[in-house]
């Protein structure tokens, strides 16, 4: 019998890892490419916010549509990103499966709010923490 924690966390690596792959495959960090047209066919679209190894977020307040927007955050190579929500807008946790890679699986359910978080880069000569916002909007 399969172990329900374990199965969940199964199921959501196998759907974070698609996400991420889509994700950096059309876009890097810093915003050198412009984002592709959403598919209108696809039902939840990806946003990206770039953190820099000083830690400033781009975009500082990032928008993201209730129920239909998830979040990759992206960090320069050869550093570890670590994101924080006070209260998390989102249906579970932020998963960092990569040590520059940062994602919200499901879109947020939360309020229509702007929310703070962390955002916390570690490189071999610092860690540099900024406290960038994220805005539910319908």
């Amino acid at each position: 019998m399969e172990d329900v924690e374990s199965g969940g966390n199964s199921r959501r690596r196998r759907i974070l890892v698609p996400v991420l792959a889509l994700a950096l495959a059309s876009v890097g960090c810093p915003k050198t490419q412009p984002m592709s047209e959403p598919d209108a066919s696809c039902k939840v679209h990806v946003k990206r916010v770039c953190i820099a190894a000083d830690g400033s977020a781009d975009p500082e307040l990032v928008q993201v549509k209730k129920k239909a927007e998830i979040v990759v955050w992206i960090a320069p190579e050869g550093t570890k990103l670590q994101i924080d929500f006070p209260t998390n807008p989102f249906p579970q946790p932020i998963l960092c499966p990569g040590d520059r890679f940062c994602a919200s699986l499901l879109p947020p359910n939360g309020a229509y709010n702007i929310y703070n978080y962390t955002a916390t880069v570690t490189t071999l000569a610092a860690t540099r923490v900024s406290d960038p916002r994220l805005q539910v909007v319908p």
